[in-house]
């Protein structure tokens, strides 16, 4: 089945469907990808880097374009982003940049090309005195401190969001930074067994890669403050999907909620028009609409499991880079392999949507102190840690998507679990107040 064109007139709800049932691929060709974020600070003083400015996150990709081969993307008369092959470099509202590569059957290749891009970064802004920082918030910043990008569709989403948004949809925007990793599905039934188990996963994930504990140089009372953030963006399209917990959430489900879903702006020729909020279904009755205009309100939609002919995983901060290929790892070795994905079915089976809700919430204060179901979050670290090992070692022998070595990529997680016994958010609060409540003391822990 082909993928529709985005120029296609909608004119059947099929074509919805065949949006995304064309993105299913065959077992013996799942992939694994990661798009990873971080802010660019000053070394000094942990200051935003703005936008603007000979020292800015423009003149940053600009010089990356001049000494690396990359393109620069414009908006305007302003480089807003990069491209070369299949990898590209975008940028959050606030100037966090982030790396997006294609997905592929070996983890290692990802992570290549995570190194080299960090590499070519830090080369750039170090002569700059502008250092890389890996946190899921930014722990020093105000808000007014950072500088928009100037980009339409940000401009608009700002507008949105202080109309109609939660009281931290700001915050979101511009002071937070995450990883965010995408598997395949083999067909509908695999995409709904996936998204169920993810959900269930999720505040497990949140709290083993929770990395946001501070805010205005203190600690702001949740280990995952960017999970807050999240918590108080948009109901309407963030969070958790309740329907998704059933086991037969479909196509058509996922459909039924990117139709519900209010607008924030559509473009034409003319640019940005904002939609202040009416649901895409009454916007079809406005006249012919095309795959062009499904494929933007798509990526309007911000739930933690995101549909986008992939399935997108967004539930982990932004972590220190020894623990970023332990993220693909994991999630691989517990998606990929049968035997992990009926292990997942049995340890959830008697654990309501209700229970996992209130985990999601628990997490974002306590991290690895929480319990979900009654079971102590950290054991259930480890156990899913342990299954993903599992896992990994069947599918390294069977070797079409994977190889022997992966299994070692969660070596990094099993130290922070076993050892440690902590989240990165854990590590550093205790670090901190160790230190005598100082932020600057955590510089070589958060900096790169």
């Amino acid at each position: 089945m082909k993928q529709p064109a985005l120029q296609e007139e909608i004119i059947d709800r099929k074509q919805l469907v065949q949006y995304f049932s064309t993105g299913a691929v065959p077992r013996a060709q799942l992939r694994t990808g990661i798009e990873c974020e971080v802010f660019a600070v000053r070394e000094k003083d942990l200051a935003p880097v703005p936008f603007f400015g000979d020292k800015g996150i423009e003149a940053i990709l600009k010089r990356m374009a001049e000494n690396f081969g990359w393109s620069p993307v414009f908006e305007g008369p302003h480089v807003i982003g990069l491209h070369k092959g299949s990898c590209s470099v975008t940028l959050e509202p606030g100037g966090q940049i982030e790396l997006s590569c294609p997905p592929d059957t070996r983890i290692a290749r990802c992570i290549e090309e995570h190194t080299e891009f960090t590499c070519q970064l830090r080369e750039i802004t170090s002569p700059m005195g502008i250092r890389l920082m890996k946190t899921g918030y930014h722990p020093t910043a105000r808000l007014d401190d950072v500088e928009w990008v100037p980009k339409s569709r940000y401009r608009e989403m700002s507008k949105y969001f202080r109309e109609k948004g939660g009281h931290l949809a700001h915050h979101m925007m511009k002071l937070t930074t995450s990883v965010q990793t995408s598997i395949d599905y083999e067909n509908e039934a695999d995409f709904s067994n996936k998204i169920m188990l993810a959900s269930y996963l999720t505040p497990i994930l949140q709290a083993v890669y929770s990395n946001s504990p501070f805010k205005l140089g203190r600690f702001s009372g949740s280990m995952d403050f960017r999970g807050v953030c999240w918590e108080y963006t948009d109901d309407d399209r963030c969070g958790l999907m309740y329907r998704a917990f059933s086991g037969n959430f479909g196509f058509d489900d996922y459909i039924d909620f990117l139709l519900d879903m209010p607008m924030i702006v559509r473009f034409d020729r003319e640019g940005a028009v904002p939609m202040k909020g009416m649901p895409f279904k009454e916007y079809c009755k406005s006249g012919p609409l095309t795959m062009e205009e499904w494929h933007s309100h798509v990526s309007f939609a911000f739930p933690e499991i995101r549909l986008r002919r992939y399935i997108e995983l967004r539930m982990c901060d932004s972590v220190p880079d020894s623990l970023v290929p332990t993220i693909p790892a994991l999630l691989k070795g517990l998606f990929y392999d049968s035997e992990n994905r009926k292990a997942l079915t049995e340890m959830f089976k008697d654990v309501s949507p209700e229970e996992a809700l209130k985990a999601y919430r628990e997490v974002h204060q306590k991290a690895l102190r929480a319990e979900y179901s009654g079971r102590p979050i950290l054991q259930l670290a480890r156990d899913i840690v342990s299954l993903a090992e599992q896992g990994l070692t069947r599918l390294g022998r069977e070797g079409a998507i994977s190889s022997p070595d992966e299994a070692g990529l969660l070596d990094p997680l099993k130290e922070q679990l076993w050892e440690k016994g902590m989240s990165p958010a854990e590590e550093l609060v205790k670090l901190w107040e160790k230190n005598g409540y100082k932020i600057w003391s955590l510089r070589d822990r958060i900096l790169l």
